[in-house]
C-alpha cells in the first residue's frame, strides 16, 4: 500500500477506460476539479487525454500538474480503434487491478471496476449487463456493441471477461456504490441486492442565459446524438401529432451523426417533413446554451436511462421538457405527471393540454427552477468529496490498506 511518502495526502487512483466527450467525462472532470484540492490525483485510463482541452469544455479548472495520468498499455490494435469497448474496459480493469495497492482510495468514474479491493464504484448505465438492461429496455436487444444479446456477443463478452476474470469479491455488497438517480439505484437493488447505494446526481455545467419565456420561441429542443437509443422519430412523430392539433411548433435537433443507417434515416425524415425540423449538427458550450435557450419546450424520448443529463440541462436552460414516465429522466422533472408520458398518443396529449394553458407553463417553469439546483456543479462536488471522505473512515479503507 502506498505510504505516502512524498505526501502526507492520500492518494486517489480514479479509474475511467478512455475518455472522449460524453456525460461520463463530465463528472470525471468535476470530480477531480474538487478532489485535487485535498488529495494526490491518479487519472487510469487507456488513451492520451487532453486535460486542457476536457476543462476548456466541461468548465473545469484541472490543473495539469495536479494530477498524474497512468496511461493503460493495449495492444497495438486495440489501441488504434475506437470500437471493441468492453474488450478495452477489461484490459482496463486489469491493468488497475494489479497496480491497486498502490491507492489509500480508489474510484472507478464509469460504472464497474474489479479492482480486487474495497473500491468507490459510480455507476451510470447498465452498458456492462446486456440482460438487464434488455429486461428494463426489450427495445435495446439488437443494437451494437454491449446492448446486443445474441449468441455472438455472449461469446465476445465471454472472451473479453478471460482477459480480466472476476476477482471473487462481490463488488455490490463490498463496495461503495454511486448511482446518478434513484432509478439507477432501484435497477441495483432490484437486480443485484444491494442495499446501500448513494445517488448523486451528475453535474450540468455553465451558465445559460436568462431569457424570459416571453421572448423565448414556442418551439422545441431535442438534444442528443443521432442514434436509435434516442428515439429521434418518436420525438418527431409526437410533434407531427402536435402541429395536428393546430400547433406551430418548430423541432431544433441538436445533437452529433456517426453516420450510421438510422441517423441517415432521421435526417432525410427531416428533409422531408419541411422547414419544421431543424438540424443544427453537435455543438458545445456557448453555442448549445444559447440554442437551449431560445426555446421554451424541450422533449426527449429515451424511455430507460440512467439520468438524462440531455433532460438536466434543458431544466438548467429553463425549457420546459416533456418526457417519457420511465428511467431518470422522469426524476429530473420530479415526476411531475404534466410533464410525463408513456405512448406517443398520451405525449401528443400532455403537450396539447401545456400548450393550451398558460397557468400550467407558470407552474412547470416554477417547479423546474427548484429541480434545476439539484444539478449544480457545487452538489456534486459536495457529494464525491463527502464520499470519498467516508470510504476513507470506513471499515472498507481499513480492509484494502490491510491487504497485500
Amino acid at each position: 500500500m502506498n505510504k505516502q511518502a512524498k505526501s502526507d495526502k492520500p492518494l486517489i487512483g480514479i479509474a475511467h477506460p478512455r475518455l472522449y466527450r460524453g456525460g461520463s467525462e463530465c463528472a470525471l472532470m468535476w470530480a477531480m476539479d474538487a478532489l485535487v484540492k485535498e488529495y494526490r490525483v491518479h487519472l487510469i485510463t487507456t488513451g492520451d487525454p487532453d486535460l486542457q482541452s476536457l476543462n476548456a469544455l466541461y468548465g473545469t479548472s484541472v490543473p495539469a500538474n495536479a494530477v498524474t495520468v497512468i496511461r493503460v498499455p493495449l495492444p497495438r490494435l486495440l489501441a488504434c480503434t475506437h470500437k471493441a469497448a468492453a474488450l478495452r474496459g477489461h484490459w482496463h480493469q486489469r491493468y488497475c487491478r494489479r497496480i491497486a495497492d498502490r491507492y489509500d482510495v480508489l474510484f472507478s468514474a464509469y460504472n464497474l471496476c474489479d479492482f480486487g479491493r474495497p473500491a468507490i464504484q459510480r455507476i451510470a448505465d447498465f452498458s456492462w449487463a446486456p440482460d438487464v438492461r434488455a429486461a428494463a429496455d426489450p427495445a435495446s436487444t439488437g443494437s451494437r456493441g454491449f446492448h446486443q444479446t445474441n449468441f455472438l456477443n455472449r461469446l465476445y463478452l465471454g472472451a473479453c471477461r478471460m482477459v480480466s476474470p472476476p476477482s471473487g469479491r462481490n463488488l455490490f455488497t463490498n463496495d461503495l456504490l454511486i448511482a446518478n438517480s434513484q432509478w439507477t439505484a432501484s435497477i441495483l437493488k432490484e437486480n443485484y441486492g444491494v442495499r446501500n447505494v448513494r445517488v448523486i446526481y451528475p453535474p450540468v455545467p455553465g451558465d445559460f442565459p436568462d431569457v424570459p419565456w416571453e421572448e423565448r420561441a414556442p418551439d422545441f429542443v431535442c438534444l442528443g446524438r443521432l442514434s436509435r437509443e434516442k428515439r429521434i422519430e418518436t420525438i418527431i412523430d409526437i410533434l407531427k401529432r402536435v402541429r395536428a392539433m393546430g400547433h406551430t411548433p418548430k423541432l431544433h435537433i441538436i445533437g452529433g451523426t456517426d453516420g450510421s443507417s438510422y441517423a441517415r434515416g432521421v435526417m432525410e425524415t427531416a428533409q422531408t417533413e419541411g422547414d419544421w425540423i431543424v438540424w443544427h449538427g453537435e455543438q458545445q458550450g456557448e453555442e448549445k446554451r444559447r440554442l437551449l435557450a431560445k426555446c421554451r419546450y424541450g422533449i426527449h424520448a429515451c424511455p430507460f436511462e440512467g439520468f438524462g443529463i440531455a433532460v438536466a440541462e434543458m431544466v438548467r436552460a429553463g425549457c420546459v421538457p416533456f418526457v417519457p414516465a420511465t428511467g431518470g429522466a422522469a426524476e429530473i422533472v420530479g415526476h411531475d405527471a404534466a410533464l410525463c408520458w408513456r405512448s406517443p398518443d398520451e405525449a401528443a396529449g400532455t403537450i396539447d393540454g401545456m400548450l393550451r394553458a398558460e397557468s400550467a407553463q407558470t407552474a412547470a417553469c416554477h417547479a423546474l427552477r427548484q429541480q434545476a439546483t439539484l444539478f449544480s456543479t457545487a452538489s456534486y462536488q459536495v457529494a464525491i468529496c463527502a464520499t470519498v471522505h467516508t470510504m476513507i473512515a470506513s471499515p472498507r479503507h481499513t480492509e484494502a490498506k490491510q491487504q497485500p
